[in-house]
């Protein structure tokens, strides 16, 4: 079984009405959020910078202390058994323009609800549910 560690980002924005909207990304089967594989000496954080970057050339994010979820899963790649960890950070940017990477077909700014319908993995749902809480309390201005 092989061990592998990523990192990445629930990146959301106000619309005019002060809405969230979160950013997801289309891998061609599948909607979820900017992240990718840390490299050895990389903090999570740091990765999930780095990820967010490479895949919409976002680089102007304000990261919020005080939420980071893990999630885990298995799955098979090429015969081979993968135990996977995932770390997610909550990030507020004011892009509007997402220059995606070779890795996506699509990306979208949806609410919170469309979001819940559109991500794929029940483990991702759950991190996406978390950030919201934890958005609706930090951050108690409209949706």
């Amino acid at each position: 079984m092989i061990q592998e560690r990523s990192a990445g980002a629930i990146v959301y924005r106000r619309d005019v009405f002060g809405t969230r909207e979160y950013l997801l990304l289309n891998h061609g089967r599948h909607w979820d959020f900017p992240k990718g594989h840390t490299i050895p000496g990389e903090t999570d954080r740091a990765a999930a910078e780095r990820e967010l970057c490479e895949e919409t050339c976002i680089r102007a994010a304000t990261f919020h202390e005080g939420f980071c979820r893990e999630i885990r899963y298995v799955f098979r790649s090429r015969g081979v058994v993968v135990n996977k960890a995932v770390v997610f950070f909550v990030a507020l940017t004011d892009v509007d323009a997402i220059t995606l990477s070779h890795e996506h077909v699509g990306f979208a700014w949806m609410t919170y609800d469309i979001a819940m319908k559109a991500v794929t993995y029940p483990t991702s749902r759950d991190v996406l549910k978390r950030a919201e809480e934890f958005l609706a309390r930090t951050s108690p201005q409209a949706g």
